[in-house]
């Protein structure tokens, strides 16, 4: 459950950082240049997860770059990432994914560097349900049968079942 809760998390992420960038590529269709592209994707970097941005044409050459740069480049997608997306580093708070050009319906390759620092916080959070959970049906039903072990009308009932009826009896006649 909980590496299901983080893969969740991260595909959560993963849409809003395409979210947010493909906002900024619908400037492209109002002849908006590379340089105020650029301008806009810095003012992103500040208020959203979008940490920095690599964006490729679909014959693979630079379109624009802003903010942190990602590590890998295109070429290195398939070799070093899983499902398009790195595991968590610098600490967790950062974590590098990759949109190609079909998963956006659009003529360009993404690679984003996003923060991932809300992850970490939101599996502990999901960690402290689990164990709050566990420990009250583990509290609760230890209580119940308690409960019902000092009930008299179910002692007849256990000693039948457990045979403890009967090793009572085998004890007596030694």
């Amino acid at each position: 459950a909980y590496r299901q809760f983080e893969q969740e998390e991260l595909n959560r992420l993963s849409y809003t950082g395409l979210a947010i960038i493909e906002t900024l590529l619908t400037l492209t269709t109002i002849d908006i240049t590379p340089e105020d592209l650029k301008m806009l994707g810095e003012t992103l970097t500040h208020n959203t997860p979008v940490k920095g941005a690599r964006i490729y044409t679909f014959n693979g050459d630079l379109f624009v770059e802003f903010g942190e740069q990602p590590i890998y480049e295109p070429d290195e997608l398939h070799e070093v990432w899983n499902n398009s997306m790195t595991t968590r580093f610098a600490n967790g708070s950062r974590i590098e994914m990759a949109w190609l050009p079909q998963d956006t319906y659009s003529p360009y390759l993404i690679v984003g560097r996003l923060d991932s620092s809300h992850v970490q916080s939101a599996l502990d959070h999901f960690m402290g349900f689990l164990l709050k959970m566990v420990f009250s049906v583990t509290f609760v039903s230890t209580l119940l049968l308690m409960w019902l072990l000092r009930k008299s009308n179910f002692k007849p009932w256990l000693q039948k079942i457990t045979g403890v009826e009967h090793l009572k009896a085998s004890n007596k006649i030694r």
